[in-house]
């Protein structure tokens, strides 16, 4: 996202330039560059055993964002083996469990089906 680039950019020396830093820290950044994103839209969902309401940036953390790196890299067709490699996982399986979408059905297998709908 070229706006996260520029924000990070922006704020090198200022509010972002401690990288070695503890979670809670590390999670109150991503959150600030993620609402800063724009991504605001209010959501409803259910978590830690009951429904919570709010704007989608405060329910982020860390391990938000690498669920949604390793279902992207996914949906974009990269191998489930290069992305366990980049997450750091011992193994296939638990990169499995990271990746929130159902299988990538290609356009000519859509297509395949579809045909026999009409």
């Amino acid at each position: 996202c070229p706006y996260v680039e520029k924000l990070i950019k922006e704020n090198e020396e200022k509010e972002y330039n401690n990288w070695s830093c503890s979670d809670v820290y590390f999670n109150e950044i991503l959150k600030d560059i993620i609402r800063k994103s724009g991504i605001t839209n209010e959501v409803s969902l259910y978590t830690r055993g009951e429904f919570k309401n709010g704007e989608k940036w405060t329910f982020v953390a860390s391990h938000t964002a690498r669920r949604s790196f390793a279902t992207n890299l996914y949906r974009k067709g990269v191998d489930i083996y290069t992305i366990s490699r980049l997450c750091g996982h011992s193994s296939v399986e638990m990169t499995k469990q990271y990746i929130c979408c159902g299988p990538i059905i290609s356009d000519s297998v859509l297509d395949y089906f579809n045909s026999f709908a009409s």
